[in-house]
Order: structure tokens, then sequence, then C-alpha cells
């Protein structure tokens, strides 16, 4: 029709309701209702159009002019929604307009092409808009509408022709006239175009079931959450509302102590009583069919804070998500790297201390070969001397075969073992190269083990082993002939054919030791220094928060700059290498009755990464004090060069250890976040937890923690942003969250007079629970600012 802001007609739909809520009183909406209560107010009726046109209703239609704005402003108190066409159309409001002609305007081309009449008529009469299709130039269009007037923009056709039904406007709402009102209120989060609707959030949970037995009790009275109870929840923003002890929290950490065993505060200070002894918490709730695993990130009334200023807790929260935005292949490579030279440390320390005890076992072989070598050596005679190198290298050779044999036998076990591991898909061979190939390869290696292994492969060593075993038999008692014939007899002639085994024996056993002392020290020698690695990753962890503080600096007048620094624990890096040095000093009695204080002062007498040279520190311990306890023990220990080596190697391995002693702190406004006051730091607390990951969050009560006007000019608008792509679930008895966060369920709760928990499950546009919603805390209040925040 046309209007009085101009002469080009404006396509318009208005939508409305069934029923007209008058207050005292509710009408049906029925065409008679519309012709006596709108388009007579207008002056749009039949008659009248009829008139415009001399008779000629078509002809009225086109002549026919209304009042634009009183038009709209009507439709709406009548609860109608107003739809305008967008666009380079005729009959759009835009029509005419340079940015519907151009096919990549600039966003200044556009506002400069909106002048105040067109931009005071879009506030204060348009509800949505539409345009014909999500083209590029019908998509900037959108943008502008959002950005400018906070206006939704639909994708609909008139169906002038037959409608091949391409065109998609994808509505998050109840299908009723109320549903569509949350899109004028929501344009951003309510409405989505395009061929394929919104993904809801990966990680979610939809439904809990829980059937406590009737007879549950909590400090002796009845529980609340008992007989059966089924719980909807929302993929993005589900709110538990109601009074103090309605049950909202009890049933948060109820889904806690399900996910997570053991770990929910409430439940270990708080236990359900009248419950078999065999059962536990989690056998009376499910939580979808049970068959997936949860991950959910729970906070509790009293931990927000403790949360905000705990390292360690704050750190293991939120450097996984921190690395899951950042998505960093480069961390991901330097992180690995690093990992592996900590464990060349591990296994260098490891090759020393081994390669230290197999040097204590030598010499003492090699002193007690000496003893042996005496009783020998007392005869000095060339042909027991002949004798004995005979013995000697017979008893080499048969340890030598044994030792192989063993080798062999382990070594075709292992093959064994390997092969029937793999289990081959005999049902996919066909179409599957891999299985054909894994089974040719698995039935290949046992026949070549089998052809190997058989018996007449080792019929010639075996018989050399038999001959060398009866060889070495035959030469000892030629030995013992040989003493007999010179004189030894008894005890004296035991002593030395013993003595001669003996020597033999530690022969061998030296022998092993200095081979396994030199394979020991090709493996130190392999090691490579690599200690740049430490700060290329550090350097990446920097860069990473640089990214997240820059989306930090400017969230609200509200809110002030929140950043995330990282440190190194230095502190914690000392604790365990006082720890590990405490196991090695347990072995030692010199240690006993000294402090841990005491060895802690001396042993970090020096601070660890200043720890190098031997000589510079002994002299920092002897400046602590030479004449106590402790720097004698200390003195002692180190006296053996290897051991001041391997503490270097503790040191190094620890202080290299980015993943374990990584800490992220946190400040707000410039200030440490121990030095804020306890609103900032839960606010920081909240506000970094749901700017990061994407698995499920459930906070009990977060308006407990935080100011009014926080939660109403920007939580709830980090909420709607954020619930698109993670599941968030509160409780509270706060109507803020739910309705100016715009919750998709609501869950009202109330208790019977049983001591019941009943839930009534609603969403903001459910008219026939409104009611309850609008009795709550804030309620009216929150309804009232959501439809003055968008002029509706």
């Amino acid at each position: 029709m046309k209007t009085d802001k101009g002469q080009k007609p404006i396509h318009m739909v208005v939508l409305f309701p069934t029923i007209v809520d008058r207050g005292k009183y509710k009408e049906e909406v029925t065409t008679k209702y519309l012709e006596d209560n709108f388009l007579s107010k207008i002056n749009c009726t039949d008659s009248v159009i009829t008139q415009y046109g001399e008779g000629d209703y078509a002809r009225g239609l086109l002549e026919i002019q209304v009042d634009f704005e009183e038009t709209c402003k009507l439709a709406r108190s009548l609860g109608g929604i107003t739809i305008v066409h967008n666009g380079s159309k005729d009959g759009g409001f835009d029509r005419g307009l340079s940015h519907a002609k151009t096919p990549t305007p600039t966003h200044e081309d556009i506002i400069s092409s909106f002048d105040a009449l067109k931009g005071k008529l879009m506030i204060e009469c348009v509800d949505i808009c539409e345009i014909p299709n999500n083209s590029e130039s019908n998509l900037r269009t959108k943008q502008f509408y959002l950005d400018t007037f906070n206006k939704p923009c639909i994708i609909s056709s008139d169906s002038h022709s037959q409608y091949e039904g391409k065109k998609y406007s994808w509505i998050k709402a109840e299908p009723t006239i109320e549903g569509l009102r949350q899109v004028i209120y929501e344009p951003k989060h309510r409405v989505h175009l395009g061929e394929y609707s919104p993904v809801d959030p990966v990680h979610k949970i939809n439904i809990v079931k829980m059937n406590f037995p009737e007879t549950t009790k909590i400090v002796g009275e009845d529980f609340c959450v008992r007989g059966d109870l089924e719980i909807p929840f929302s993929p993005n923003l589900t709110c538990f509302i109601g009074g103090r002890g309605s049950g909202k929290s009890t049933i948060l950490n109820l889904i806690h102590e399900k996910l997570k065993p053991g770990e929910n505060l409430f439940f270990k200070k708080f236990k359900l009583e009248n419950l078999p002894k065999e059962k536990e918490i989690g056998d009376y709730i499910q939580i979808d069919d049970n068959d997936d695993e949860k991950f959910i990130e729970f906070l509790s009334q009293n931990e927000i804070e403790d949360f905000a200023i705990n390292y360690e807790k704050f750190t293991t929260s939120l450097f996984p998500r921190l690395l899951k935005v950042s998505e960093s292949a480069r961390y991901i490579e330097l992180n690995n790297q690093l990992g592996k030279y900590i464990e060349s440390i591990d296994e260098k320390k490891d090759c020393l201390v081994k390669q230290f005890k197999l040097q204590v076992q030598k010499k003492s072989n090699e002193k007690q070969k000496k003893t042996f070598e005496n009783i020998v050596n007392s005869l000095k005679d060339e042909t027991y001397t002949l004798l004995n190198m005979k013995i000697k290298d017979t008893d080499k050779e048969i340890k030598q075969i044994k030792k192989s044999k063993e080798s062999f036998v382990n070594y075709v076990k292992e093959i064994e073992n390997i092969n029937s591991s793999y289990v081959v898909d005999s049902s996919n061979m066909i179409n599957n190269i891999y299985e054909k190939k894994k089974d040719e390869m698995i039935k290949s290696i046992s026949k070549v083990v089998d052809e190997y292994s058989k018996d007449d492969n080792f019929t010639i060593i075996n018989d050399r082993l038999n001959a060398l075993e009866d060889q070495l038999l035959t030469e000892r008692q030629s030995i013992n002939e040989y003493l007999t014939s010179k004189g030894l007899t008894g005890e004296n002639l035991a002593d030395v054919a013993s003595a001669t085994q003996e020597v033999n024996k530690y022969d061998a056993l030296i022998r092993e030791d200095g081979e396994n002392i030199d394979i020991l020290q090709e493996r130190i020698d392999t090691f490579i220094q690599n200690d740049t690695l430490k700060d290329q990753l550090i350097d990446e962890i920097n860069g990473m928060i640089q990214n997240l503080n820059l989306s930090l600096m400017n969230l609200s007048e509200h809110v002030k700059p929140i950043e995330v620094s990282f440190s190194f624990d230095f502190e914690k890096a000392k604790k365990e290498i006082l720890n590990a040095m405490k196991v090695s000093f347990e072995k030692f009695d010199y240690f006993n009755n000294i402090k841990m204080s005491d060895i802690e002062k001396y042993l970090f007498c020096v601070e660890p990464n200043e720890i190098n040279d031997f000589d510079i520190y002994l002299t920092a311990l002897q400046a602590v004090g030479i004449k106590s306890k402790t720097f004698n023990a200390l003195n002692e220990y180190f006296s053996v060069p290897i051991r001041f080596a391997i503490f270097k190697l503790i040191i190094k391995k620890n202080l290299m250890d980015v993943d374990s002693y990584k800490t992220l702190k946190v400040q707000y406004d410039g200030k440490k976040l121990e030095n804020t006051s306890f609103g900032q730091r839960c606010t920081a607390a909240i506000v970094l937890l749901l700017k990061l990951g994407n698995n499920p969050i459930i906070i009990d009560e977060p308006e407990a923690h935080l100011d009014g006007t926080v939660i109403a000019e920007y939580l709830v608008d980090l909420i709607k942003e954020n619930k698109q792509n993670r599941q968030i679930i509160f409780s509270t008895h706060n109507a803020n969250f739910a309705i100016n966060g715009d919750a998709e369920l609501i869950n009202i709760l109330d208790v019977s007079e049983l001591n019941k928990t009943q839930i009534t499950s609603t969403s903001i546009e459910d008219i026939e629970n409104r009611d309850k919603l609008l009795r709550l805390e804030g309620g009216k209040l929150a309804f009232e600012n959501r439809e003055k925040k968008y002029q509706f």
C-alpha cells in the first residue's frame, strides 16, 4: 500500500496472534475483529478502497494511501508483528536506494544511502525485515540491518509461481506468534539464513533421569530428589530456577557426582542416608544412554573464587581450552620434542646410575677374582697353568653357546607373542587389502619362525655343546688328578679346584660388566643438548596467550580488562627436585635424623638453575656452615662425582619440564587477581570459563558472586554468544540469566507438600507458564527491560 512517506507502495505483512490479551479479558482475533479494530482505523476497509478506485477495488488498492507509522503502531498495539520487504524489489522499503543496486557495496555506502526519516521508521515501526534470497548483496543488507538497527532478516517469497522450497530461514523458537516475537528480541542468535540448520554444540547432555529410593534422607531429612524424576536439557542454555531449598543446586551436584565420582564437595560433606552399602549415588542417575563418556566443567557456589586464585586448578582447566582454541600445531610439535628431550635426560640419568652400579660391581668382582687367583697362583706350575687355561676356554665357549640359545628362544617368544596379538578380520579380507596383506605377513612370519625353530637346525651346535660339557668334565678331572699327584689332598685339593672355577666365573662376570659399561657409555655419548626447546615452547605459549588477551581488553564498560600471563612454577620444580634427592638420601645412614628443611637449605645454597661446577657448589655449601651434620652428610654424598652429575640431571629434567610446571595467572584491571575484590575475581573466572572451551559448563548460582549490573549489561551477552558453541547450565534464583540470557529451556523448581522437588519445563515464549517466571526474583523487571531494550 502507499503511505504518507512516499509515492511508491511498501510491501508489508502483519502477523496477528489468535488471541489478544486486553488485561481484564481476552478477545479472539477474527477477520471481523481486524476489520473493526485495525483496517477501519487506518482507513483501509474494502468500502474505502473501492471508493478510492471510483468503484474499482483493484484500482483503489493502487490509489489508497495510509499513514505508515500509525499503521505499524496500531498493529503493534494489537500484538501484531510487522514485516516489510527490503531490497531493490518493487514494494521494497529500500526501493531506489543505492545499496540495493550496487553489487558489492561497502558498509559506508549502505549507511550513507539511509536518510534520517527511513532510519526513524526502521527503528520505530519495523519489526522484521524480509529479503528475497541469501545472495552476497542481500547478506550485506541483512548484516547492515542487524548491526545498525538490531533488526532481524528472514528470507521469504510471495508465491506468485510454484514455490520450490529453496529459500531457508531457520528460526529458533516455539512455532507460535510469541515464539516469532522472540526473533525481535534476539535477532542475532534466533535467526539463521542458509540451506542447513545451525549445528548444536558437539558435547551435550540431553536428558537426566533420577530414581532415588523414597526412603532416602540427607542430614536426617527427606531427600527432596527422591522417586522418579526426568530432567530435560537444551543443547544451548538451560536455567534451573527456584527458591531456596527447591533442589536446584542439589540436582547440579548430583550430575557432577555422577560424571566425576568422588569429586563433588557437597556430597563429600553430606552423605545420602538409607542407600544400600553396595550402591553409589551414580547408580541412581542415568545421563542420556550412559554409554558415552561426558566431560563437564562444574563450579559450585563456593568454588568460583577459589578457582580464580588457585593457579594450579585454574591452569589445569584453562590451558587445554586455550590450546584447543588456538589450534597451534607449532605448540604440539615443540611440546612433543621437549617431551622426548626430557625422556632423553631421564635416560641419561638412568644410564649413569646403572653404569655406576656396574662399576662398583666390577670392582667387587675384580676383588673376589684376586682372592681366588692368590690361591691358584700359590702353585706356580706351568702344567697347572696350561690345564687351567683349557678349562677357562672350554667354559667360555659353553657360556657363549648357552647365552646365544637363551637369546634365540626369547626372540622367538617375542615374535610369537606379537604375531598372536594381531587379529585378522577374515570377513573383510576381500575388500580390504590391508587385512589381506596383514594375514599374509602373519602366516609368512609364523612359517619362518617354525622353519628356523626346527630341532634339525641345531643338531650340530647341540652336539658341540654336549661335547664341550663332557670335555670340561674331563679337564676338571685331569686338573684334580694333577693336583693329587702334587700331594694335594682333602680340603687343600677342594680349595684349589674351587678357586680355579671361581676365577673362571669372575673372569666371565668382569668381562660382561665391562661390555655393559661400554654399551651404557655409548648411549650416554649420544645425548644431545637441546635446551633452547624450552624457550621456543614458552614463546609459543605466550603467543597463544597474547591472542586471548586481545579478546579480553575491551569487554564492556562494566568489566575491566582481563589479562592472562604465563609463568614457570620454579618453586614447585624445586620441591620436586628435593623429593627426588630425598629418595636417594634415604639409602644412606648419615642422613638419618637430619631435618628436610636443613637439607633443603644446604642443597639449594645455590639456586638450581645456577648449579653447574662442583667446586663452586662446594664453596657455597661451606659458606652455609661446615660444622653441621647436614654439611658433612652432603659432602660425603657428593664425594662420589657421579652423584653430583645425577643431581644436575635431575635439576635439568625438572627445569625443562614446561608442561608439568606451567602456570597461568590472571590480572583484572592491571592487578593480580588475589589483590582484587571478591566480585572481580569471580567475574574474571566466569568470563574466562565461558569464553574458552566447548564442554558443557555447569555453574551453581553465578549471580551470588557477581554484581547485578555485570549480569544484565555484559554477562548475558557473553552467555548468548557462547551458548551457540557450548552447552551452558546454570542454577539461579535471579531471572536475569534466564530471560536476558534468552534461555532455550527454563526448568522451574518448587517443592511439594511431601518435600519432593517438582520441575516445570518451560521457555521464554511459553505464555501458559509465564506467570511462574514473573513471580521469580527480578522476573517482571527482566521482561520489562527486555522489551525496553528492543523498543518493542
